[in-house]
């Protein structure tokens, strides 16, 4: 299930299933598109807020697994969501530059957040070598106590990764203008289109590191992931080597615990 939020009141205007059709698309004009996690059974109703909808799709996604016992997850939908993509070269699981396209920048002041606007860009080609798309989350230090999440003083030896991507198509707003050189009574607005796809996007990779970027695990669709020693240092990498960019509506992570005896 999906929530549409307007963009000018963050109020909920709408609640949709998510289509099954990964060539399904949908007009989005004014809004941003809230994407509950498959599997969670989040109840909606005249009371319910952004936020609201975010801890308990967190909290019942965290039920249907009950291997695991603790969770996080970002909608990518403000300040401290933007403040977790980090900046700095090398952070990746590639030796190559990171690239993706934000909302807004992070620190200093806060000029506002755009949901939905977290691109991945298709694999570049022009230049003297080929560069992915590659977008970095975290460190996270999962010792930390969160909103929801109490924090893991040893941190974990596994996760599990559940994310959402889809592609962006936006028209030209195309009026008459003086010079007619459109024809006579054109026009006709911008439309921004939400595209689906599969889970897994042709090109798309997403890995996992628990020791700062020390040793990496390639993650795969809500499939668990042994991290072989536990660590607190958590990252998530995004990788695009795909001929076309994904937009990364969020993403969450699932780990089980590991408490000091």
């Amino acid at each position: 299930m999906r929530l549409f939020i307007d963009l000018a009141t963050e109020r909920i205007v709408r609640a949709a299933p998510t289509p099954t059709s990964t060539s399904a698309s949908t007009l989005v004009n004014g809004k941003w598109v809230f994407e509950i996690p498959e599997g969670a059974a989040v109840e909606v109703n005249d009371s319910s807020t952004i936020g609201t909808v975010e801890l308990e799709s967190l909290s019942d996604l965290l039920i249907r697994y009950p291997m695991y016992d603790n969770i996080i997850g970002s909608w990518l939908r403000d300040g401290v969501d933007m403040d977790d993509i980090n900046l700095t070269t090398g952070s990746g699981v590639l030796g190559t530059p990171l690239r993706f396209r934000m909302g807004r920048g992070t620190g200093g002041a806060d000029p506002g957040v755009a949901p939905n606007c977290v691109e991945i860009p298709a694999m570049n080609v022009m230049g003297a070598t080929n560069q992915p798309g590659q977008l970095v989350i975290g460190p996270i230090d999962l010792a930390t106590p969160q909103p929801g999440f109490p924090g893991i003083p040893l941190g974990t030896d596994e996760v599990m990764l559940w994310w959402k991507t889809v592609t962006f198509q936006t028209s030209d707003d195309v009026t008459t203008p003086s010079g007619d050189w459109t024809p006579a009574n054109t026009n006709t607005p911008v439309q921004r289109t939400m595209r689906e796809g599969p889970h897994t996007p042709n090109g798309f990779r997403a890995y996992v590191t628990n020791d700062n970027g020390g040793t990496w695990y390639e993650a795969f669709y809500l499939e668990p992931i042994d991290l072989t020693n536990n660590g607190t240092q958590f990252r998530i990498c995004f990788v695009n080597e795909g001929d076309g960019p994904v937009h990364l509506l969020g993403f969450c992570a699932l780990f089980p615990d590991h408490w000091t005896p």
